[in-house]
């Protein structure tokens, strides 16, 4: 007899331990955090369109070209955070990618950070909700910005590419007569950012022509998880 309840128990826990491994797979999508993958050997490749006009000139110039990421590896940071270091390279000549430079990432319990040129910002927190907002500038100098997630979980195709599952960050959006800065990010999961766009255009005095400003935006046209 004791044989047998000690056989239950046993069988009890291994239930619970197994139910409790499904739930939590099951959670970590809605949580969001597969939206920011950093394993080592992640890649990224995206194309991008910097457009800028002149005040001075009047005249808009195009640039393209293309940013490979690449998850090379992990270390602990001077706080004791596991951080994937993400080397960056550009191809501007279509000759081939030549190093650019390395950034840092960090997928932690509540939020996402990337570093970028040595500025740090929180691109993601957990778990995601729509309309929930954030300071995105919280770890770094460069005065508030409040990200809010408009979606998430959304089907989408962009190009050739199609994601099961994507989510859209606002970052920033100030508009009036004279000027609109507009600032969007969007990512896929297990993929990572796909696109966004940085907005930053002044209008002449009647709001009808652009007068300077710059549009930037990178979209995701290759990937390996």
């Amino acid at each position: 007899m004791k044989q047998l309840s000690l056989l239950l128990l046993m069988l009890s826990l291994l239930c619970a331990i197994g139910c409790k491994k499904i739930k939590k797979e099951e959670e970590e999508p809605y949580k969001g955090r597969t939206y920011f993958p950093v394993n080592v050997g992640h890649e990224v490749v995206y194309e991008v369109e910097k457009v800028t006009k002149s005040a001075t000139t009047g005249i808009s110039d195009t640039v393209h070209y293309q940013i490979k990421e690449i998850t090379t590896g992990t270390y602990i940071d001077s706080d004791g955070r596991s951080t994937a270091q993400v080397d960056r390279f550009i191809d501007s000549t279509g000759s081939g990618f030549i190093h650019l430079n390395t950034w840092a990432a960090n997928l932690l319990t509540s939020t996402a950070h990337r570093v970028e040129n040595s500025i740090r910002y929180i691109k993601l927190i957990f778990p995601m909700e729509v309309n929930h907002n954030w300071d995105g500038n919280g770890l770094n100098t460069l005065g508030g910005r409040y990200y809010k997630i408009t979606n998430m979980h959304i089907p989408l195709t962009q190009g050739a590419l199609a994601f099961d599952s994507t989510c859209t960050v606002l970052q920033y959006n100030d508009s009036s007569a004279s000027h609109w800065n507009y600032y969007v990010e969007k990512y896929a999961t297990k993929v990572g950012l796909i696109y966004k766009i940085n907005q930053d255009l002044q209008y002449d005095a009647a709001g009808d022509s652009i007068l300077s400003g710059t549009v930037y935006t990178e979209t995701l046209v290759s990937y390996t998880p």
